[in-house]
């Protein structure tokens, strides 16, 4: 079973080991570079980058058992990272990682989600009915030049509306028939 919560400070080292077998198994996947792998993995799966990182945006961890295997943040309509343990791929863990996404952006009132990928997660995305918006060229970090894609997803409709209150039935006049 797995479950979703808010992650805790506590939780850092096991992100971490989900990030690392993640940028691992995409450096294989999208043919990263020594460099670019070995940029990735020392700069981006310390616990010195992964607590502030995380923290500082609405993050979550997804549970099975006792053990962390998928990790999100959001940072207003955006969803700034979610990654999924490589061993646990298909198993619905980055749905309800997704689906909590959407929860969290449409209880925040933005109608959309954006979410940046480099390219293998967007049949994912896709399959979540996001639908491509563009491109953009990564900025800093290891893969400073690469490609991303840029994925939008309407999300009004997820929005928690409060539920009217049913008015209370008068009163039953106990002489009635």
């Amino acid at each position: 079973m797995i479950r979703v919560r808010k992650m805790e400070r506590r939780d850092v080292p096991s992100v971490c080991w989900v990030v690392q077998a993640a940028y691992e198994f995409l450096a294989d996947e999208q043919g990263y570079s020594r460099k670019q792998r070995r940029r990735l993995l020392e700069e981006r799966c310390s616990p010195e980058w992964v607590g502030p990182q995380f923290l500082r945006w609405r993050s979550f961890v997804a549970v099975s058992g006792r053990r962390v295997v998928g990790a999100l943040a959001v940072n207003g309509a955006d969803i700034e990272e979610l990654f999924v343990h490589p061993e646990e791929h298909r198993h619905g863990i980055g749905t309800r990682l997704f689906l909590k996404a959407e929860e969290v952006i449409a209880d925040d009132g933005h109608p959309h989600l954006i979410v940046r990928t480099t390219g293998y997660a967007v049949p994912f995305y896709e399959g979540m009915g996001a639908r491509v918006i563009g491109k953009e060229r990564v900025t800093c970090g290891p893969l400073v030049g690469w490609q991303c894609t840029v994925l939008s997803k309407d999300i009004t409709k997820k929005r928690r509306r409060a539920r009217p209150v049913a008015s209370p039935e008068p009163p039953r006049d106990p002489h009635a028939t």
